[in-house]
């Protein structure tokens, strides 16, 4: 018996196999260039580094103001603020120093004439954290602070009282909770900061005095400071901020408010503000010779 086999050559499914595994290379290959960008250059070190973290921030938004001392009408309109924030390890992970410094400057309007407020502003905050709860990415830090806020609101359409120079120094309760979201590709970082303020002293007109007086201290006018605390002084300072690591630089974005209410010497005194915050982080750890080393590879005690 004579036994024939025929073998068929199909080239059209060997050439589609063919396409689809380079397809399937290609992606594989830039998914992990995408990785490695991200990620950015490894390094190695041996031993336990702490690093010093370091906030750079630009935040714009609205800003509303009441200020009867220099007009009983509400202002509204934008400001823009720079803010620097630094998280200084101290003892061991639980413990570190949380720094502050923000600069503003806010531009509200009459809405019923259009004349201009002009308000400089800056505020700065040093607190001593603690990590009261740390676990599966998630963390909680409590801390005394001690706050200063000097804030000026200038009318200079006014005839006599054309400037209010407010400031308030003294003792706040901060807290931050953040949880850092496991993703392999972008390991995201969601935080959330609360500042409330304790028990202040405050810089503040007497009712009626001129801003001559106010300032010169003529007429027996003399400088005045007022203890303040939640029941004629209220105030508020959150933060909402989503980190995102790409490359060798950590991309900061997310909202900021602030909300003061007081009530001194039967005046009224409101300001809000609602911002965007854009920004970034660094992560640095002082070396010998005053150098430093930068890397989003280290774990941070932030």
């Amino acid at each position: 018996m004579l036994s024939i086999t025929l073998s068929l050559s199909l080239p059209g499914v060997a050439q589609t196999g063919g396409w689809r595994q380079r397809v399937s290379d290609r992606l594989e290959q830039l998914g992990r260039q995408t990785r490695e960008y991200i990620h950015g250059e490894p390094w190695t070190y041996d031993g336990q580094l702490y690093t010093t973290h370091r906030e750079i921030l630009l935040i714009g938004g609205r800003v509303g103001v009441i200020d009867q001392y220099v007009s009983p009408s509400a202002h509204t309109g934008y400001d823009l603020r720079v803010s620097l924030g630094v998280d200084r390890p101290y003892f061991a992970d639980r413990w570190h120093l949380r720094q502050d410094l923000d600069l503003g400057f806010g531009l509200p309007t009459n809405k019923a004439n259009g004349t201009p407020m002009y308000l400089p502003g800056l505020y700065t905050q040093t607190a001593f954290a603690y990590t009261l709860l740390e676990r599966s990415g998630l963390r909680l830090e409590v801390a005394p602070a001690w706050s200063l806020t000097v804030q000026g609101n200038l009318k200079l359409s006014n005839s006599n009282n054309v400037a209010n120079v407010k400031a308030t120094t003294g003792l706040d309760a901060w807290s931050r909770l953040s949880y850092r979201i496991p993703w392999e590709t972008l390991p995201m970082r969601l935080s959330y900061t609360l500042s409330l303020p304790l028990l202040h002293v405050a810089y503040h007109p007497d009712y009626g005095q001129s801003y001559y007086e106010y300032v010169s201290g003529d007429n027996r006018a003399p400088i005045r400071l007022y203890l303040t605390a939640p029941h004629n002084s209220w105030s508020i300072r959150q933060r909402l901020l989503l980190e995102l690591p790409i490359h060798s630089t950590t991309w900061v974005v997310g909202l900021q408010h602030i909300g003061t209410t007081e009530q001194i010497n039967h005046t009224k005194y409101q300001l809000g503000s609602v911002g965007l915050v854009l920004g970034l982080t660094l992560e640095t750890s002082a070396l010998s010779g005053g150098r430093a080393l930068r890397s989003a590879h280290v774990s941070s005690s932030y």
